[in-house]
């Protein structure tokens, strides 16, 4: 491959990474004038991967319009609306949230909800779970990424939940009895339910599988139990994405294809998985196709990174999330300078940490130091073309 097609398949890689706008550091809605600034951006750029937009904030018609209007102008933009029914830990109503769906649809705009966190006692309820499926399903919501609590030791003190959240706390599981009931639920509305997000994404955009490697762990994603609609299509990649290995090597990772003749899967259950040490997106304990990430320094964030860029499992023994609070941000060799680059397991985060939020109690940010990334994965790529050229010259 010569140097410009070689470049041009890098752009291809950058423009597909999954971003998610203003949504690591407070609510993109609050940050509204912002949000818009960066969508712009990204519309502009020709960004080609899934942009995202996650907020508890009231969408309003003409907001959705705007929405409307960089989905005409090719952005590929979902919004997702996080549903919670916790009113003793948040300071923003739910009403609103599930009205956002009747305004998204009727403007044409990709949505999903995102019913999380589940922290027992507070909204497992059966009254609870009847109320927020109705309400999603009466507002034409077709697609539930359901998930559990997750927070850290200081967190769990905070909201001094029940004995269940010691078992859904670090992984964000749920208790098989909730599981069961939102299934049931959502099976009566003809809804969707999906408990991984990136698997919902896919589903949403009609791709054939998720950008995270989840078809390695069928049983804790619950794919046949819950009739995914991606069963048929959701199978490996075979090889990494063109020129992928190429651009890694130039940022300085050391690689190595590991087990690409091998077919094995994760045989954990959800009642297990806290007796597994690894991460479901980074898994180095199965032998199951995938890129071996040599560098020291690589991290969650920087596997993550690596994965956005092959599309393939990418891992490095020992490495798992640790509950580290830099665990999501990724190392880039060549460029040690960046150091807000988040790249948390579903998404690229494009964000600017907000001057103030919902401030809901179980919130993790509160616990990150305010840090702002301004680069677009296509800003990335400039640098990258900059220091391609430059190595040329020398």
């Amino acid at each position: 491959m010569n140097n410009a097609s070689l470049l041009k398949e890098w752009k291809k890689i950058f423009a597909s990474f999954p971003v998610a706008v203003n949504n690591f550091y407070g609510d993109p809605l609050i940050q509204w004038s912002d949000t818009l600034k960066k969508l712009e951006y990204l519309t502009r750029q020709g960004h080609k991967g899934v942009v995202t937009v996650i907020t508890k904030g009231v969408i309003t018609n003409p907001m959705a319009e705007r929405f409307r209007g960089f989905i005409r102008r090719g952005l590929k933009l979902l919004v997702c609306v996080s549903i919670s029914e916790l009113p003793q830990f948040e300071k923003v109503g739910m009403e609103h949230r599930y009205k956002n769906f009747s305004v998204l649809n009727n403007a044409g705009v990709r949505n999903l909800a995102l019913v999380r966190p589940m922290t027992p006692p507070y909204n497992t309820d059966s009254q609870t779970i009847n109320r927020i499926v109705d309400n999603l399903a009466l507002n034409g919501c077709q697609n539930i990424v359901l998930s559990g609590f997750r927070g850290d030791d200081n967190l769990v003190k905070d909201l001094a939940p029940s004995d269940k959240v010691k078992w859904t706390m670090r992984v964000k599981l749920l208790t098989p009895d909730v599981f069961n009931e939102f299934k049931q639920r959502c099976e009566e509305k003809h809804i969707n339910l999906f408990m991984r997000v990136s698997c919902a994404v896919a589903h949403v955009f009609d791709k054939k599988r998720p950008l995270n490697p989840y078809y390695n762990s069928p049983l804790l994603c619950k794919c046949e139990e819950l009739n995914c609609p991606l069963l048929r299509t959701c199978k490996r990649p075979e090889q990494p994405r063109e020129g992928s290995l190429e651009l890694l090597r130039f940022l300085g990772f050391d690689v190595r294809m590991d087990y690409m003749g091998f077919d094995n899967y994760c045989t954990c259950t959800p009642d297990h998985r806290l007796e597994c040490k690894s991460c479901c997106t980074t898994c180095f304990n199965i032998k199951t196709p995938r890129l071996t990430i040599l560098n020291k320094c690589a991290n969650l964030g920087t596997l993550t990174f690596c994965r956005y860029v092959t599309g393939i499992l990418c891992a490095q023994e020992g490495v798992c999330d640790e509950g580290d609070k830099d665990v999501g941000y990724a190392h880039i060799p060549m460029f040690p300078q960046l150091k807000d680059l988040a790249c948390l397991n579903s998404w690229y985060s494009y964000a600017q940490h907000g001057t103030r939020c919902f401030d809901c109690e179980y919130c993790v940010d509160k616990y990150y130091q305010a840090r702002n990334n301004d680069l677009t994965p296509l800003d990335l790529y400039e640098m990258v073309v900059k220091a391609y050229i430059a190595e040329g010259d020398d």
